[in-house]
């Protein structure tokens, strides 16, 4: 970027189009802001935030120019974590990134607020919850806040929309009640393997000391599938002793 051509070109404008900026333009603008434009403090981390025309309500009463918010199609907000040098190495960065919008054909100006906890207000950021964004943003692995408020939102539309509730389980618990799961299906398969062999023992022991035809064979196994739906499972070696003594 010519420097000296950028601060020659800049002005202030305080009245815009309505036009928005094309997408192009703000990708070229976040592209600068991640990879190219200079911090004077490298270790502070920051974010910028592009906001549209929606937002100009929640700034109205805590943003502007001399107590006066102009309207535009967009908006730029850069956050900063919490540093004795924060405000200077923030405005060294803006003002960089509103000579690269005068590079771009933007027009810009600035807006001042003296309120940070009214601008964390208007987008619903309590304190208490930038200090738990600022802690698991390491955590995370996510480069700034936007990643991280991304990745949250994500996961409860995600949590909203699935059917799959399982997808949503913390990794720990989602492995214990698996590995639970999996041992019981175990010990339920095992059972019932030894159930079928006894009652195939007991089958085949019966069947080797009775005289029956298959007709009356046939009306048995009728009777005891009508007993199993009737009761459901609910048998007894009483009930079918009473059964056969009744007939």
């Amino acid at each position: 970027m010519n420097y000296s051509a950028m601060i020659q070109n800049r002005k202030s404008v305080r009245a815009f189009r309505g036009k928005e900026v094309p997408n192009e333009a703000l990708a070229q603008l976040r592209t600068y802001y991640e990879k190219t434009c200079p911090r004077l403090v490298p270790e502070i981390a920051t974010e910028l935030i592009v906001l549209d025309k929606d937002a100009q309500p929640a700034l109205e009463s805590s943003a502007g120019y001399q107590q006066f918010l102009i309207g535009a199609p967009h908006y730029l907000l850069l956050m900063s974590a919490r540093h004795i040098h924060a405000g200077v190495n923030a405005g060294y960065m803006m003002e960089d990134l509103v000579l690269k919008l005068t590079e771009l054909d933007i027009d810009t100006c600035w807006l001042t607020f003296t309120d940070n906890d009214k601008i964390k207000k208007a987008f619903w950021i309590t304190e208490d919850m930038d200090r738990e964004i600022d802690a698991h943003l390491k955590q995370d692995n996510c480069s700034s806040r936007s990643e991280f408020v991304m990745n949250a939102l994500k996961f409860y539309v995600g949590y909203l929309n699935t059917k799959n509730a399982s997808a949503f389980l913390p990794e720990v618990l989602s492995a214990t009640l698996t590995g639970t799961l999996d041992g019981f299906a175990g010990r339920i398969s095992s059972l019932l393997f030894k159930q079928g062999v006894d009652i195939n023992l007991m089958a085949q022991i019966i069947a080797y000391d009775t005289d029956i035809d298959e007709g009356a064979y046939e009306r048995l196994r009728g009777k005891a599938i009508r007993d199993m739906k009737r009761t459901n499972g609910r048998i007894s070696f009483k009930d079918a002793m009473d059964f056969q003594k009744s007939v």
